[in-house]
């Protein structure tokens, strides 16, 4: 893991603490080095003009410059290095790496840099072409907290930062509360449309309406994945004839646009950002340039060079408003290859988001810190692939999630649904079971929805995340954001014969006192009522509830009820025949300690 520099907090580049030994800067490979910033142009570019940003931002918004730059005429997308070097202000958060800039079309290159702490930021802009300095200024950024909000920047909690070293790994933002993580996937065309089927009509939703709907559901993580049943940005990487590489990398003006839309719309919605930057190659199972860590020869310096501009080329324009860097999407790649890519990103990541793959591969890596699993399951009814039984989904979910928590690292189902088909007559309820259950084992939960049709049938099955879905969703929502406390523990829980039991404990808004969650899942039977006892195991974390105040919460309509004083550490449900969850209050640590 690289470290702070001193002074300026600033990484300028490489260096021999990311790099294993056969990556060693020779000539050779400084001069390819040079190439990421462009090739000999005949004619110097000339910057014609730079608009700096002025206003004020509030903490974790984006400033950004506009830079207009004549004559470059070949190479658009490598032909210029713009570095921004920046100065926290004392005390606040270090940048890891210098700030490069990006072509974004035309006439038009651009800096992004989204200022993490309140102060005084001080910069130095430099462009260069081919070692020769077009343009350097110089300024001072404002963050003030009272600056106008910038929807479309990560907000005023900051980036996700998972507590590696913390077992079971949860996620908190930058102002150390706790994220409790709902998302989904999807696909995505070229009209930012998306089928919608609701109470027997098909109909379409815009990207503004489809992400409102489940933001209002209080889903709140997105998982892009380039080229995953979408667009690619890329059109073509430049490593495979000569290490000069003669016609540098292609990105699509249009499909980089198009991600520009989808990350502004999410964020403004209050949504995170998982983002999986290399698509497959012709639908392979091995990642682009697959052999390029192995050896110096002349192609695979090439071909390192390729994946490093376009790994710049990401950083610099999405890195502001990303979350998590995933390198791949079902794809096995050797060591060499995620090392060398993920060292790289290090490297050159001012915000040191964390890095993950796909289908928790290499985790023994420690360049690998997210464990990213695709869990498709259902249980089907007497053989029936197209049903499902949700009785055992609890268990199901959290075996999943012990399983996927031994690794050590924290545990995000970056891609879950059913198998085989993506809605039946319960699968509604089979979707609610996992989503809660995976809050109280933990888990950061991420649908694969289709909703535009209710007859989706693959291996993967997907699931159909409509109303009633989203309903539930809600529901969850409100109940799980009682919980802010980051180092939410999990409890030990005993029940009645034919349900299980789920339970954690952390401290209350502002540390104040506790709260304690408990859910309950009847497995034995989903078709008649019961009342069931669940006792709380006496921890270190209390003795006693006398004093707390405790609320049943339907999990199909959010209904609140009253629990009654328990019987020492023992509450005894409403009835209820499916599931039912518990959130107790407990206003003074002195009463349960």
């Amino acid at each position: 893991m690289a470290t702070p520099c001193q002074g300026m907090g600033i990484r300028s580049g490489p260096t021999e603490a990311f790099w294993p030994s056969w990556f060693a800067l020779s000539p050779l490979w400084a001069s390819i080095v040079v190439l990421f910033d462009g090739s000999a142009h005949a004619v110097a570019a000339k910057v014609t003009s730079v608009a700096a940003p002025s206003a004020s931002v509030p903490p974790f918004g984006i400033a950004q410059w506009s830079l207009t730059v004549e004559g470059v005429t070949t190479k658009p997308w490598e032909a210029l290095n713009i570095t921004l070097d920046i100065t926290p202000p004392k005390g606040g958060r270090p940048y890891y790496a210098t700030i490069k800039g990006y072509h974004h079309g035309d006439n038009e290159w651009r800096v992004r840099a989204a200022l993490q702490d309140v102060g005084e930021f001080h910069y130095k802009l430099n462009v260069v072409q081919d070692g020769n300095l077009l343009h350097s200024s110089a300024g001072t950024l404002v963050c003030a907290a009272d600056a106008e909000a910038h929807p479309t920047s990560v907000g005023p909690k900051g980036f996700l930062r998972p507590r590696f070293g913390q077992f079971p790994y949860r996620t908190a933002f930058d102002d150390s509360t706790l994220f409790n993580g709902f998302g989904l996937g999807d696909c995505l065309n070229d009209d930012l449309t998306f089928p919608t089927f609701e109470n027997g009509t098909t109909f379409t939703r815009t990207l503004d309406q489809y992400v409102k709907d489940y933001a209002d559901a209080g889903f709140n993580i997105f998982r892009w994945s380039d080229g995953n049943c979408a667009w690619r940005i890329q059109e073509s990487f430049d490593g495979d004839d000569a290490p000069w590489r003669p016609n540098g990398n292609e990105y699509n003006e249009t499909t980089a646009a198009l991600l520009d839309r989808i990350f502004d719309t999410f964020r403004s919605n209050g949504f995170s950002m998982w983002s999986v930057i290399f698509s497959k190659d012709d639908n392979s199972k091995l990642p682009v340039f697959p052999y390029l860590g192995n050896t110096d020869k002349l192609s695979h310096l090439a071909q390192r060079a390729s994946l490093g501009a376009y790994l710049d080329f990401v950083v610099a324009r999405w890195g502001a408003q990303t979350d998590v860097w995933s390198l791949l999407n079902e794809q096995r790649a050797e060591t060499a290859w995620l090392q060398w890519v993920a060292r790289y990103l290090r490297s050159i990541d001012p915000y040191r988001h964390p890095i993950s793959s796909s289908w928790d591969d290499h985790l023994q890596l420690p360049e690998i810190e997210i464990n990213s699993v695709h869990w498709y399951y259902s249980s089907p009814i007497a053989g029936d692939v197209y049903t499902s039984n949700a009785t055992q989904e609890d268990k199901a979910m959290a075996d999943q999630a012990q399983n996927q928590l031994a690794a050590g690292k924290p545990v995000y189902f970056t891609e879950t649904g059913m198998g085989h088909h993506n809605w039946d007559p319960e699968s509604h309820i089979l979707m609610r079971i996992r989503s809660w259950t995976a809050f109280f084992e933990a888990c950061v939960l991420m649908w694969w929805n289709t909703a535009g049709s209710t007859k989706y049938h693959g291996i993967a099955g997907n699931m159909y995340l409509g109303l009633k879905e989203r309903g539930y969703q809600k529901v969850l929502r409100a109940f799980v954001n009682e919980m802010i406390d980051p180092a939410v523990a999990q409890l030990n829980m005993t029940a009645s014969d034919g349900v299980r039991a789920y339970g954690v404990i952390g401290a209350g808004a502002h540390g104040n006192g506790k709260v304690l969650m408990a859910y309950v899942q009847h497995y034995s039977s989903h078709r008649s009522n019961i009342t069931a006892q669940i006792t709380f195991a006496p921890s270190k974390y209390f003795r006693s509830l006398i004093g707390c105040v405790g609320t049943w919460v339907h999990p199909v309509t959010g209904a609140t009820e009253p629990a009654t004083q328990p019987k020492g550490l023992t509450y005894t449900t409403p009835v209820f025949s499916i599931d039912m969850a518990l959130r107790v209050n407990c206003p003074s640590e002195e009463l349960i300690i």
